[in-house]
């Protein structure tokens, strides 16, 4: 809710304290929710990959076989060795190296 009083404007906070809309804004204001949103694509794609990639490709008779496959793919084959576009299209040990 926006309230005006002597031509300035104010703006709610979540603590319930209100800015002037001419000061600058607290700096972490607008950006959790830019962020998040990038944020959540990113580990949403990688999710999907896993189960994708991984789990969907044949059942796990425990978790703890489930777990060590997820730590292994992870380690062994996503994180040195698999093609990442964010990355211009290479693996995560070459462009570190690079």
């Amino acid at each position: 809710m926006r309230s005006s009083a002597a031509s300035n404007t104010y703006w709610p906070g979540k603590s319930g304290h209100y800015y002037d809309r001419c000061a600058a804004p607290p700096p972490t204001w607008h950006r959790p929710l830019d962020n998040y949103r990038s944020v959540n694509a990113v580990a949403q794609s990688f999710f999907a990959t896993i189960k994708t990639e991984l789990l969907d490709r044949r059942p796990w008779p425990t978790r703890t076989s489930a777990h060590k496959a997820i730590f292994e793919y992870i380690e062994g084959w996503y994180n040195t060795r698999r093609l990442h576009s964010s990355l211009g299209y290479l693996s995560p040990t070459t462009y570190e190296a690079t």
